[in-house]
């Protein structure tokens, strides 16, 4: 009889109804991928995620005991490769934890196809479509310029500082062409060997792979890059049978992990305050120790401390916040910028150095941190980037346009008064005459000595090693840790590790991310007293071609000492 119980009881331990049910976490990308996301949803709607968040997701998904899987669905997001990166990487610490890892898509571009090698199963809808290569595209105004009658000087220190080409240039320049090549090379290099690693593609047969084009998913499945084909509809059901292996039986698929189902809550405290005035946004009460993780993301630019670009005053507001905080005990600079105004830059240089006096300093560099973007991080105690990252582009530009000549084509004159030699010399109707240029000239380099003194001191370089480097030239994150730009190439998850080494601290820190979340309120309140630096409503081709825009904006908003990256790279 005791035999008997035993063995029922044994029975009932192994029986499906008893047994652990697999669970699946589920994660939505949509839309465009920033690094921090403070600004809210509005009308209830959710948030949508953002980089930061998705790593937090994924990681606690990789502690959960009860998760047996997790799957990815993309819908249609677009991000930059660095981010498609660390996104990556997050995945294969899953697969080590020995989760298994689902990624869906209706169709593949290239960097989507990148991110999602590094998961055990790629999914397809049955009709999508692969599209593959890698383009970079720069934009051009001089034959714009000459029909409309304007003229433009640009004056670049140096000969790889090519953000004001567009002005003067119909294609890309010898130097222009020789760092963007480099900077494929390393895309290529990187993603060659993730496929490699996860999908067992050589090189012979990734080259085979980028000169497809285009391919459909049925001949995708084919040769080896899809595992199945679904319609979404099915895709659960197709997850269900690869999670129990074929069996009968039950899956759980969860949406807790994923920022984006988490809806906006308006807490009735904050709502009196941001009513009456007060300031919402401060750090307020972090558990200790703690490590602050600040994101600089946009152009460079003049502007409030509540400005959506990098403005100093807002950069400022949030170091300040930190550095004076006694439970904080590192400070980690999130950076995703191509550069802008130098004046602004060296504002936040500044600010970094006292900071730096009181606590740790760590930069993790995003997609971009190059020119004024890089600036703001060399006198960092460590920087990281990632290997697609795009840093360097130490250099200056300055761009006059003149529309003397699109004025006369209106029939449109100009007659002036003047004191002073050079009183004209920004007016936008002239030219820089040769003395005029000469003074630009002299202070151009002047901006360049200080840019590269700043690097030296932050690099513990010479200014002629930071020189050789330096000329304005960019550099994938991978080629400036081996030319001393960056101290190790990482994301995020390892810029906070270096941040907690460098303070000492022991035991595991809260991590508090800036700028502040806004609810709905402070941030209508926000903007109805904010001028953005640059329209919100943008078309989608202006939105493609914002770096070029920003480039315009500041030649004519009169910041005539830039530090801006010569080109704007999306990965699609």
């Amino acid at each position: 009889m005791k035999h008997v119980s035993l063995l029922l009881l044994c029975c009932l331990l192994l029986s499906p109804a008893l047994m652990a049910v697999p669970k699946v976490a589920q994660f939505t990308l949509s839309g465009d991928l920033v690094d921090w996301n403070y600004v809210p949803a509005l009308f209830g709607q959710k948030r949508p995620p953002c980089l930061i968040e998705l790593l937090d997701g994924l990681e606690k998904a990789g502690k959960a005991e009860d998760v047996t899987g997790v799957l990815v669905v993309l819908d249609y997001p677009s991000a930059g490769f660095s981010q498609w990166e660390e996104l990556g990487l997050a995945i294969s610490d899953l697969r080590a934890k020995g989760k298994h890892t689902y990624v869906y898509s209706a169709g593949y571009s290239t960097g989507h196809y990148f991110f999602a090698g590094h998961f055990d199963t790629i999914l397809c809808h049955r009709s999508g479509l692969m599209t593959t290569g890698i383009n970079l595209e720069s934009m051009y105004f001089k034959d714009m310029l000459k029909k409309i009658g304007a003229q433009a000087q640009v004056v670049a220190i140096k000969e790889y500082k090519s953000a004001g080409d567009m002005l003067t240039r119909s294609q890309m320049s010898q130097y222009q062409k020789e760092q963007l090549n480099a900077l494929l090379d390393t895309y290529e290099a990187v993603m060659a060997a993730a496929l490699e690693k996860n999908r067992n593609m050589d090189r012979k047969a990734y080259d085979a792979f980028m000169d497809k084009g285009f391919i459909s998913a049925a001949k995708a499945k084919e040769l080896g890059y899809l595992d199945a084909l679904v319609c979404e509809f099915e895709l659960k059901k197709e997850i269900r049978k690869l999670e129990l292996d074929g069996q009968a039986g039950k899956v759980i698929f969860t949406k807790a992990y994923d920022p984006g189902e988490k809806k906006e809550k308006l807490e009735f405290a904050t709502l009196l305050k941001s009513m009456m005035g007060a300031k919402t946004d401060d750090i307020g009460y972090v558990p200790s120790p703690a490590i602050a993780v600040i994101s600089l993301s946009g152009m460079i630019a003049p502007g409030s401390e509540k400005a959506q670009h990098i403005s100093g005053k807002k950069a400022i507001s949030l170091l300040d916040q930190v550095a004076d905080k006694k439970a904080v005990k590192a400070v980690v600079l999130r950076v995703d910028s191509p550069g802008g105004s130098a004046m602004e830059s060296d504002e936040i240089y500044q600010k970094i150095e006292q900071v730096r006096k009181k606590k740790p300093l760590v930069v993790s560099m995003g997609n971009v941190a190059a020119s004024g973007g890089y600036f703001i991080s060399c006198n960092a105690d460590k920087i990281l980037a990632d290997d697609t990252t795009i840093t360097g582009s130490i250099g200056v530009v300055t761009a006059k346009v003149s529309l003397k000549g699109t004025a006369g084509k209106l029939g449109i004159s100009i007659d002036s008064l003047r004191r002073g030699r050079h009183a004209g010399a920004f007016s936008l109707y002239k030219l820089w005459n040769a003395e005029e240029l000469k003074l630009m000239e002299d202070f151009a380099q002047e901006c360049y000595q200080d840019f590269i003194s700043k690097v030296a001191a932050g690099r513990n370089m010479t200014t002629e090693q930071v020189n050789e480097i330096g000329r304005g030239r960019v550099w994938s994150g991978q080629t400036a840790q081996t030319i001393g730009l960056v101290d190790e190439t990482g994301g995020l998850r390892a810029a906070i590790a270096q941040a907690r080494e460098l303070a000492g601290i022991s035991q595991k820190p809260s991590v508090v991310y800036l700028p502040k979340k806004l609810n709905m309120l402070e941030f209508l309140l926000q903007e109805m007293g904010n001028q953005a630096f640059a329209p919100a409503g943008l078309s989608q081709l202006a939105a493609r071609y914002k770096q070029e825009i920003a480039c315009l904006l500041t030649i004519f908003t009169g910041e005539y000492r830039a530090m801006l990256m010569p080109m704007h790279v999306t990965i699609r």
